[in-house]
């Protein structure tokens, strides 16, 4: 009898295959041209190829070892490590920089602090039983910083959030307190202000999610004016406090030991610098930077940063080596600091360098797990006061690794298409995002106006173990630092290679940038549907100031590629007639918020008015702020406060005390916007500012006389 024809198990799969096959040769090919770079696909797959996220997870485990506070003898061993590795890779100039660090020495607005080491410290509960609370020497990040030697024996008293009106009632001198809050303030009222012995305090963001991490905290000051000194701070896991509350709820009298050995001493910053020298040693340069400090283990917060800009540093020495890249034109710099304080020194220190650099990115927390920690990567773009093409940049390699390394839909066949992956780590998607400044990290130095350096902030957030003992090295994963690695390596390679593609990049600016004015119009007609302004013509002169200050923006941004080629005449037509198009593109826009006013007050559509200005307007408008040139960096409040007796937040609202908008206000100080136009451009950047406040916050400025005041028409004449 014929048998009849049927397909074979190993032929079914064979066909199968090759349809996968198909779906995922498809699917890259789409992505390829869906997702074009600023560089050739040869050159990426090169940067890919040769970036390790392996690699720098091995740094990640060596740094943690240390307990690297800032201008601490634990810092220098952490910092000739990242020395040794660098001259290991064969980078040029590679050393230790030193800047005093003795309380006295100011780098613009940022006062030095001393060097601080605990060596031991250790918290036993004696009454009614006999059990060891906290131990620096198994996790040191419970000994607060800041606290001096001490060896007593008190009572514990628990003082809720440890603000005065809590310590009603209460009789806490030679006792030790007990507190929900971070240290620092309540060590300023118990001991300072009520002779207690010290604090305990099991403070934690999220406690309810993860009650047991032990967060890394500080005294407010190791002495105060009059000479007297601090005492103690520990901290502990909010579960182990709650166990002690209840105890002291339950009527219990609890008894502590406390024995304490630490030092402050005058000391120096660190910093650790090489180069990868350009071919034209009269070109900017182009920064990596990372913050080196923290307590032990502090893997994410920041070793993975330090970690994954050693590995950058060498991927770009083994290809240039391979001939895979041409050697840069441009010197690309690194540095590891000790964060804020190094960079303050740093550009204090010589100006100069700072002046040669052209841009760069800052790495700070780049290695958690995504998918593991609920995490998001992201890319902090430069503030609406520094526009620049680096932000594209960034943006264009950041895309390209984040859609070629996601599962976005049934074409993607269950797989990535290009896949940036390290053996050790997750296949995570890259979970990112672009998204507008925020400060918190050594990028707002270098973003400050005088300091002129636009600068790109890395970061993975949320990190539930952000600054406790928990954040360990198994908390990296090698795939994120890899990806971190690859886009910072290709926008380095573009940026400082001998002959990037202008033009290209010029069409990337104007691209996104439509994008972003798009997002801005967006947020304009949103004004119209706010119930937060007194009138309609209110919600007009908002939703029309935010369109105007889009466009400055944009133009500013694109004005910015002609850095890379100045010498290219038609590279600056070319811009010259973007700029052109964003003049006419911006009269289209702000009509059609003036017809959409119109609409709604139920009138015809007609020509653009401009609504006059109020007699405190037209005042602002005639004052213009001028930055002092010796004071470099953001703004500090305490200096102001210190030198010129006036809070320039007193009375503030809530949105004049946002950090973002204190950054922004201080640097749309040029020496050409008035008050009105500082307040204006900010307020576009974020929300309506009132203008009161920032005419205080600009007076107290000039008190200080971190900023003088000349009326425009003093100006002109």
């Amino acid at each position: 009898m014929k048998k009849e024809a049927s397909f074979s198990p190993s032929f079914s799969l064979i066909i199968l295959g090759f349809f996968v096959a198909l779906l995922w040769a498809s699917s890259l090919a789409r992505a390829e041209k869906d997702f074009p770079t600023l560089l050739p696909a040869k050159t990426v797959d090169a940067i890919i190829a040769h970036a390790s996220g392996d690699i720098a997870y091995q740094h990640i485990r060596r740094i943690s070892l240390f307990n690297r506070l800032a201008a601490s003898e634990a810092y220098h061993r952490s910092a000739e490590y990242v020395l040794t590795e660098l001259k290991k890779y064969g980078l040029d100039d590679a050393h230790i920089e030193q800047y005093p660090a003795d309380g006295k020495t100011w780098y613009y607005m940022f006062q030095s602090f001393h060097g601080w080491d605990g060596e031991s410290g250790v918290v036993w509960l004696v009454s009614p039983h006999r059990e060891k609370i906290a131990d620096f020497m198994e996790m040191p990040a419970c000994l607060c910083r800041w606290s001096n030697s001490a060896q007593v024996r008190g009572e514990l008293i628990y003082v809720g959030a440890g603000r005065p009106e809590d310590f009603d009632g209460k009789d806490v001198k030679n006792k030790i307190v007990l507190t929900s809050s971070s240290p620092g303030p309540v060590h300023e009222e118990a001991v300072f202000n009520r002779g207690a012995l010290g604090v305990i305090s099991f403070s934690y963001p999220r406690p309810l999610d993860y009650p047991d991490p032990v967060e890394r905290d500080g005294i407010s000051h190791y002495e105060t004016t009059d000479g007297r000194k601090s005492t103690f701070a520990f901290k502990i896991s909010y579960r182990k406090g709650q166990e002690l509350l209840r105890m002291l709820e339950g009527g219990q009298k609890l008894e502590l030991e406390v024995d304490v050995k630490a030092r402050v001493y005058p000391s120096q910053y660190e910093n650790v610098i090489a180069t990868i020298k350009g071919t034209d040693p009269e070109a900017e340069e182009f920064l990596l930077t990372a913050h080196l400090c923290h307590f032990d283990p502090g893997a994410n917060d920041n070793a993975s940063g330090a970690a994954t800009i050693l590995e950058i540093a060498r991927a770009l020495k083994e290809l240039i080596a391979t001939g895979e890249i041409e050697p840069p034109r441009r010197t690309i710099r690194f540095i590891w600091i000790p964060e804020m304080s190094g960079s303050y020194a740093y550009a204090a220190t010589h100006p100069e360098r700072t002046d040669k650099i052209m841009c760069g990115l800052n790495l700070d927390m780049v290695g958690s797990y995504l998918n593991r920690n609920n995490s998001g990567f992201y890319f902090h773009l430069t503030p609406d006061s520094m526009p620049h093409f680096i932000n594209d940049v960034v943006a264009n390699f950041a895309d390209f690794v984040g859609q070629t390394n996601t599962e976005f839909d049934y074409y993607s066949g269950y797989s990535f298409t290009k896949p940036i992956l390290s053996g050790q780590g997750s296949r995570d998607s890259f979970r990112y995002k672009i998204l507008p400044f925020m400060g918190g990290s050594d990028h707002r130095i270098y973003n400050d106006r005088l300091i002129n350096v636009p600068m790109v902030f890395f970061n993975v957030w949320p990190d539930p173990y952000y600054e406790t003992n928990l954040d360990t090295p198994d908390k990296c994963d090698p795939t994120t630092m890899r990806r971190a690695a690859v886009v910072a390596v290709a926008s380095a390679v573009f940026i400082t290679g001998p002959k990037p593609n202008c033009f290209a990049l010029a069409g990337e600016v104007y691209g996104r940038g439509l994008a972003r004015i798009g997002e801005d119009i967006k947020k304009a007609l949103h004004y119209f549907n706010k119930g937060e302004f007194k009138d309609l013509e209110t919600a007009y002169k908002e939703a029309d100031n935010v369109v105007r200050f889009a466009f400055v923006r944009e133009k500013k941004a694109i004005s910015s590629v002609s850095l890379l080629d100045p010498q290219d005449a038609s590279l600056s037509k070319y811009i010259a007639d973007i700029a052109r198009s964003y003049d006419s593109q911006e009269k289209r826009a702000r009509l059609d918020i003036w017809n959409h006013y119109l609409a709604i007050r139920g009138e015809k559509k007609g020509k653009l008015e401009s609504l006059k200005l109020s007699k405190e307007e037209i005042a602002a408008q005639d004052i213009i702020p001028f930055r002092n040139e010796k004071l470099r960096g953001p703004l500090g409040i305490r200096y102001v406060v210190t030198r010129g007796g006036m809070n320039p937040l007193a009375g503030a609202s809530p949105i004049m005390r946002d950090e973002r908008v204190i950054y922004e206000v201080f640097n749309f100080i040029d020496g050409k916007n008035s008050v009105l136009d500082i307040r204006n451009a900010a307020s576009a950047e974020y929300s309506p500012i009132p203008l009161p406040d920032v005419q205080r916050f600009m007076e107290a400025l000039a008190k200080a006389e971190v900023i003088r005041l000349r009326t425009a028409s003093a100006k002109r004449q």
